[in-house]
């Protein structure tokens, strides 16, 4: 329902729908500079280059033997011990594979940063380690940065010529694949053709069946841009206005609350209704329309006042359902069937019950076993029929690569919305990481989603 990316983005399989610029998706080798050393760099530099073989060997005997050997007692103590140490490491090791340093961009005797890279996944990390200022020089302190990439990480892209992105994009899947650190189906297109499809690993590991093209896909938060189009649409056609209260349309909201949120403001996540939680988790896994999802809200103190800050919100999202439900006088599934869905010319696409089979489906499989639980060293567990809903508003529709897209061009084409609405979705605001329904991403101009 697209929590999980929030919170913990490491945690699922993820779907990712991306319109715009293709650059990002170029910076996946690096090309060969001279790897620094940070062991040069004095104590805090040789703790560093400790710390990253330790996670390397991959072995809780030797992350814990780290730990309590080279990390100050206190700081150890406070950070969950050796214990939380190996969990914390070895999740690193079997998410990011082997990691090398790329630059040093802070190199004091007692503090040093720096970025790291996974060698096959390519993915950044952003290290900085302290040591106490006394000999042994024990770790004081780690901060660890994800999902970030450096100023300097466009000069670490491969030079392209034309035609060599699909044989640059398949060397780099089939060595994820082949390191069991992807499985799945990959599409890429510019300007509507589509230059590469694969699908990689297998989509059932108890029956042994594989991924293709055609495979459907829970694409968890990725189904919030589907109704950020609803309800865009909804607009252009004048049914409702974004700086429409939140009541004109959910009478069955508190109108303390409802009064004064609007719906731009849960298109852009800062109506400050906040998040779902352990409670509505079960709630909503037997919940099979938008009123009874939208019932489930008793709990709405906003988290700030409405259009002061920005929150991740689901429950933002099931509200918007509602709102779409209001405003068109459709079940909210209907109406995506019949204006989104069908003038896209998307067929395998649609919202499943928890207790009916989806045709064509990929299990889902994962070292956090439980919808918020920690990270769990070893095999991958199977975690589709546990944490299946029917989805909704806020996410958890099944899709392929080539429905998504299919819709992508829709978008493009302007049969789903006008070139105008589009744009206000996507358009920058200040610092603001989100248009409407759409995450705005690096380089400037790409806009998507992702979804866990």
């Amino acid at each position: 329902m697209g929590r999980h990316e929030r919170i913990n983005k490491r945690r699922w399989s993820r779907t990712a729908v991306c319109c715009g610029l293709l650059a990002a998706a170029c910076a996946v080798s690096a090309r060969a500079v001279a790897q620094p050393d940070p062991a040069a760099n004095g104590p805090a530099g040789a703790a560093l280059s400790g710390l990253l073989r330790a996670i390397d060997s991959g072995d809780s005997a030797a992350i814990h033997a780290f730990a309590a050997e080279r990390y100050d007692a206190r700081h150890l103590d406070d950070s969950g011990g050796p214990p939380r140490a190996v969990q914390r490491w070895l999740e690193i090791h079997q998410v990011y594979g082997p990691l090398e340093v790329d630059s040093v961009v802070e190199a004091g005797a007692h503090q040093v940063r720096a970025w790291v890279r996974g060698r096959l996944t390519r993915a950044w990390l952003d290290f900085l380690v302290a040591v106490d200022s006394a000999p042994p020089h024990r770790i004081v302190r780690v901060r660890l940065g994800r999902g970030l990439r450096p100023a300097h990480a466009a000069l670490r892209r491969p030079e392209l010529r034309a035609g060599d992105l699909p044989g640059h994009l398949a060397a780099y899947l089939d060595g994820l694949a082949r390191e069991d650190h992807f499985s799945g189906v990959v599409l890429v297109a510019i300007e509507g053709r589509t230059v590469f499809e694969r699908a990689y690993g297998l989509a059932d590991r108890e029956r042994g069946e594989a991924n293709a093209a055609d495979t459907r896909f829970d694409l968890g938060s990725v189904g919030k841009v589907l109704t950020a189009v609803a309800v865009m649409q909804l607009a252009e056609q004048g049914k409702l206005s974004l700086d429409d209260p939140v009541s004109r349309h959910v009478p069955a909201l508190p109108r303390s609350v409802a009064d004064r949120v609007t719906v731009r403001q849960l298109l852009s996540h800062s109506s400050g209704l906040g998040e779902l939680g352990p409670a509505l988790d079960s709630a909503l896994s037997v919940a099979r329309t938008v009123p009874e999802m939208v019932a489930l809200l008793t709990d709405t103190a906003l988290a700030f006042p409405p259009g002061t800050g920005f929150a991740y919100s689901n429950r933002g999202y099931l509200v918007l359902g509602a709102v779409i439900e209001g405003a068109s006088g459709q079940d909210y599934f209907a109406y995506l069937r019949e204006k989104v869905f069908a003038p896209a010319g998307i067929d395998r696409t649609g919202f499943f019950p928890q207790d009916s089979a989806v045709p064509g489906r990929a299990a889902r499989y994962t070292r956090f076993p439980g919808l918020r639980s920690g990270f769990v060293p070893g095999p991958r567990r199977s975690t589709s029929v546990r944490l299946d809903w029917r989805g909704g508003p806020a996410g958890g529709v099944y899709s392929t690569a080539g429905d998504l897209a299919h819709f992508v061009r829709a978008l493009q084409e302007g049969r789903l919305l006008g070139a105008a609405s589009l744009a206000e979705m996507t358009r920058v605001r200040g610092e603001h990481p989100w248009g409407y329904g759409f995450q705005l991403m690096a380089p400037r101009g790409s806009y998507g989603h992702r979804g866990g």
